[in-house]
């Protein structure tokens, strides 16, 4: 039998042709035609679960601000307005007070200080019940501060009242003029820094904390470096005269009761530096021992005796990296390039490497052994200062935080919209 080829008209023939053509001219159109493109690859970070054990918090909560004080068995925080405690191990509510409130809190002796607009009160910190309470001022109380059995509070602006600790009652004032702000208080000395009069004047006030008598004021001065043994270390203004590429500061020592000055330490950077001044990222720390001070950019630390000197006698650095706190434990932290965290050993230089690198670090805080470092994107973690172990990584839902908090077997962080609570891992 004869098979006989289906008919295709001319027409369907001559399409088919064209379409084939059509799409061979467009194939090689695209593959020798190819738009010019251009790419950026990032630093491709580790996996933080790699290296370093997860922490799953014993319990969270909402969180208003990070100014959550603990107690001996719960965290008192402001939530939604209200002051809660929220014991540590179970998250069970303790007890709450209040409603619109906002704060500062303080923690002092068995008491629980909360400022409510210009009102001071103090609740009993194991179940939430009113010791007392004391009209400040007609301003929002901004500064709670306690030294012993005083308790300083104040706005600002207009002085600040001391209170009894334990009864409230309020005992003297510190009248300091114009916008003040505390920067030192002891059992026998309180030190204001205020702003007022001629223009990019900082005067400083000095205040028996017993019984509010001004002890001494004075002016020339640009930072209040520490309190000790009875002196008063302060920076000093610039000499008239001198330029920004001056590489040189001073430091008054100044009798703490009397204001009289007693010595003055001149330093120099010798060739190390071709300008010093002070500025956001600057930071300079007193101990017993040195006087530790940053370049202007805040990238390598100083250390400098006692009583002046016209070099520095070590210097640290860490890569590129930025100094961030310190010295403790015999050691200066920096965040490095990659943002991890350094340290640079003060007996030798040596640089340790305690966490690997990530996102920037937003918040640090030194407790005991221990270094918490909390990140931009939201991890929080745990690293021991004498190994280098990592004992934590917690994922938060916020990018800030505030004070890490320790009590007992337990750690508490502070994010910026809430409060997590979990097991110290020893």
């Amino acid at each position: 039998m004869t098979r006989h080829r289906a008919h295709v008209p001319a027409a369907a023939r001559t399409i088919r042709a064209a379409v084939t053509a059509l799409l061979a001219l467009t194939f090689t159109f695209t593959a020798s035609a190819q738009l010019p493109t251009d790419s950026y690859q990032g630093p491709l970070l580790p996996d933080p679960s790699l290296l370093a054990r997860r922490a799953e918090p014993v319990w969270r909560d909402r969180l208003d601000s990070p100014t959550a004080v603990v107690t001996e068995s719960a965290v008192v925080y402001l939530r939604d307005g209200r002051l809660v405690a929220t014991e540590l191990a179970s998250g069970w509510q303790q007890w709450s007070y209040g409603s619109g409130l906002t704060g500062p809190l303080l923690q002092a002796e068995d008491l629980v200080i909360l400022a409510d607009g210009g009102r001071v009160t103090a609740l009993d910190a194991a179940d939430g019940t009113q010791r007392w309470s004391t009209q400040v001022t007609e301003l929002p109380v901004r500064f709670l501060e306690t030294t012993g059995t005083v308790l300083v509070a104040g706005s600002g602006a207009g002085g600040y009242l001391v209170l009894d600790l334990r009864t409230g009652a309020p005992s003297h004032t510190f009248d300091v003029p114009g916008v003040a702000r505390l920067v030192h208080l002891g059992p026998e000395l309180t030190i204001f820094s205020a702003d007022y009069g001629e223009p990019n004047v900082r005067w400083y006030h000095a205040y028996s904390t017993s019984t509010g008598e001004e002890l001494w004021r004075g002016r020339g001065w640009l930072r209040l470096l520490g309190v000790m043994d009875g002196r008063a270390y302060l920076l000093n203004q610039p000499a008239p005269g001198s330029t920004a590429a001056d590489a040189r500061f001073s430091v008054s020592v100044v009798d703490a009761t009397r204001g009289t000055r007693s010595e003055h330490w001149q330093y120099e950077f010798s060739e190390l530096l071709d300008a010093w001044h002070l500025s956001a990222d600057t930071s300079l720390r007193l101990t017993g021992e040195a006087l530790y001070v940053t370049d202007p950019r805040g990238g390598r630390v100083f250390s400098f005796p006692h009583g002046g000197a016209g070099e520095p006698t070590a210097t640290y650095a860490a890569a590129g990296g930025a100094y961030r706190a310190g010295p403790y434990l015999n050691l200066l932290l920096f965040e490095g390039e990659d943002h991890n965290l350094l340290a640079a050993a003060l007996d030798s230089g040596r640089i340790i490497e305690y966490l690997f690198p990530g996102t920037l670090i937003s918040r640090l805080d030194l407790v005991g052994t221990r270094a918490y470092v909390g990140r931009a994107d939201g991890t929080h973690l745990a690293v021991d200062l004498t190994n280098a172990r990592v004992r934590h990584l917690l994922r938060t839902n916020g990018s800030g935080f505030g004070p890490t908090l320790t009590a007992g077997g337990y750690v508490v962080v502070q994010g910026s919209a809430e409060v997590l609570v979990l097991e110290a891992v020893e």
